[in-house]
């Protein structure tokens, strides 16, 4: 997957695959990497921390990721509570 050209970019937000039609850019992570749904579902996470660098897929599914991100979350707060200290 690559990133859309710079003129497509501003104006649609988008990554094409090869075999996909364009993928919407909808998120990222707070360290540079995007993530884009494709029509067909599936989840690409850019491999680089860059809006030019190469896709590669997050998820087969929006719910199987937003169920990665529900498990992240959960171990994040678990960790929390474990490094808390008393007081």
């Amino acid at each position: 997957m690559r990133y859309a050209e710079e003129d497509e970019r501003v104006e649609y937000g988008s990554v094409r695959a090869d075999d996909e039609p364009p993928a919407l850019v909808f998120a990222g992570d707070g360290g540079g990497h995007l993530f884009a749904v494709a029509g067909s579902g599936r989840v690409w996470r850019s491999a680089t921390a860059s809006w030019s660098g190469a896709f590669e897929v997050a998820a087969v599914s929006i719910q199987e990721f937003l169920e990665q991100v529900w498990r992240s979350m959960l171990h994040g707060q678990a960790r929390r509570a474990v490094n808390r200290r008393p007081g």
